[in-house]
């Protein structure tokens, strides 16, 4: 039936998406989501890859004006050049920064970025480290909870009070004030811009078992 379908059968309501995008593509449609709910993203989202590619390939060293020309942040533009250039170099590169510092970590997160469906088996000298890690978490956890302790019991003491002394020491309990962006009722009354608007961080999340 579908075959001879003709624009003129379609019901009214439905009739907008055939003229849009032809007859025979509306078929195909309601053959493979008839009855379904879908989601269509808008053209931002289906083009920023599109649009990180040709940053790369064009772009000439001035971050300021491309970040300008594209409408993203000199930050984000680094992050999409430098993603390019670690890909790169991922099998030759060497991290000098030293191990533990926050240079480290930021380098080796941006390096390994991407993931690959593989499994490594790593040497067992690793293991006491991984032991000594277990310690540092539980010992980080136990100060924590203490630390929290000794806050909560001032908080109590001092009640309403901002400042406080104890000998020589000042404790503070500020009241702070901040704007927040509701992004929930931005994406429930304009999808649209909210789309347009959203980045999607991904990153990698490392764990101990």
């Amino acid at each position: 039936m579908l075959d001879k379908l003709k624009l003129e059968d379609i019901p009214e309501q439905f009739r907008d998406l055939a003229e849009v995008i032809g007859l025979d593509a509306y078929r195909k449609l309601i053959r493979y989501a008839g009855g379904m709910s879908i989601y269509i993203p808008v053209e931002y989202r289906v083009t920023r890859n599109v649009r990180d590619r040709i940053l790369r390939e064009t772009f000439s060293g001035d971050y300021k004006s491309f970040s300008k020309a594209y409408r993203i942040s000199e930050g984000h533009l680094r992050r999409i050049i430098m993603k390019k250039i670690l890909k790169g170099r991922s099998k030759e590169v060497k991290i000098t920064a030293p191990i533990g510092s926050a240079e480290y970590g930021r380098l080796v997160k941006e390096l390994y970025s991407d993931v690959v469906s593989e499994t490594k088996v790593l040497d067992d000298d690793l293991y006491e480290s991984i032991c000594r890690y277990d310690e540092i978490v539980a010992d980080i956890s136990r100060l924590k909870l203490e630390k929290d302790k000794i806050e909560h019991t001032l908080m109590g003491v001092m009640k309403e009070s901002e400042t406080a002394f104890v000998k020589e020491r000042k404790v503070t309990w500020k009241k702070s004030s901040r704007s927040s962006f509701d992004s929930k009722r931005l994406r429930e009354e304009d999808p649209e811009l909210y789309e347009r608007y959203c980045r999607v961080v991904s990153s990698r999340l490392f764990k101990i078992k």
